[in-house]
């Protein structure tokens, strides 16, 4: 089991394992079509925990088809807020990147650069549009199903990691290039799923993992009010 803080392991239907990450001390994320296809909003799936692995029962709270985002809510007593151990910044073009996830095989991650940090990835029936980091591949083909559900992070070594977005699968757009990898930034990750109780907020300067960063930020939860509940439930995007 690895030592990041953010990078889990799922188990869909008890047996086949995914990674995903954990943008709050108590949300996590995976790639939506590492779920069993029958699985939706509500059901259970266990996972397990860095660093000491421990085994938890996690809930499926959203699972948006379009982005290939499934949201997780890990089942924890007294563990609300950001997430320790870990920061989040936007991707910049033709910077190096890895995946958290190393492949148990070979125990290497996927590594590569940054072709486009912001592109059209999907399109949902009502026209809602989902930006993904378009993500070239020192392997080719890339072979990226182990690895789908995987924190992208930057490949520079800082005293935390510094993540990027999810690694997803390929996109269906006709146009789109299959020799290249996507992974939907955090940004809009909270973009689209932030109605569930997710907002960014800036790091203070002091707790930076490098002062070289631009932007670094944490996700943190906050308290749904009703009417506020309301208003994201009528901009629910479709499917």
């Amino acid at each position: 089991m690895t030592d990041s803080w953010h990078l889990i392991d799922i188990y869909p239907n008890g047996q086949r394992r995914c990674p995903g990450m954990r943008i709050t001390r108590t949300f996590a994320l995976t790639a939506a079509h590492q779920l069993t296809k029958k699985t939706v909003a509500g059901d259970r799936v266990k996972a397990r925990l860095a660093p000491d692995g421990k085994k938890i029962d996690a809930v499926v709270t959203r699972r948006h088809l379009t982005s290939d985002l499934a949201l997780l809510k890990l089942e924890l007593q007294d563990e609300y807020g950001s997430l320790v151990g870990v920061c989040f910044d936007d991707a910049q073009d033709e910077e190096s990147w890895r995946t958290t996830f190393e492949d148990p095989a070979t125990h290497m991650p996927l590594t590569g650069t940054v072709d486009a940090s912001s592109i059209l990835y999907g399109k949902s029936q009502d026209n809602l549009e989902v930006k993904a980091a378009r993500l070239a591949c020192d392997v080719s083909p890339p072979g990226q199903s182990a690895y789908a559900g995987s924190p992208v992070e930057r490949s520079s070594r800082y005293p935390l990691p510094v993540t990027l977005g999810l690694l997803v699968k390929q996109s269906e757009l006709p146009a789109a290039d299959q020799e290249k990898l996507f992974a939907i930034t955090i940004r809009e990750v909270i973009r689209l799923l932030g109605f569930l109780g997710l907002e960014s907020e800036v790091m203070p300067e002091g707790e930076w993992p490098d002062p070289s960063l631009d932007h670094p930020f944490r996700v943190v939860e906050f308290e749904r009010q009703s009417h506020v509940k309301q208003v994201w439930h009528n901009r629910l995007p479709k499917n």
